[in-house]
């Protein structure tokens, strides 16, 4: 998933935690449009922000396949 891809507003919240910009980048391409597909589709300004915070702590909690925490 190109960085350009990214809604303005995702990409700020990306950028604003590391961790979660760097897990980001780390995803198959189909995983990264679900998780924007999943905010995009709210229709309400709050319901976009609670979707995009939720993806941003999910993204911090992933873990790879060793599961030493590492992204």
């Amino acid at each position: 998933m190109a960085l350009t891809d990214v809604p303005a507003d995702i990409h700020q919240a990306l950028a604003a935690d590391p961790a979660a910009g760097q897990a980001f980048a780390r995803l198959a391409p189909s995983h990264a449009r679900e998780y924007l597909e999943g905010v995009a589709e709210a229709k309400q300004e709050a319901n976009r922000r609670r979707r995009s915070d939720g993806m941003i702590e999910r993204l911090k909690g992933l873990k790879t396949q060793r599961g030493n925490g590492e992204v």
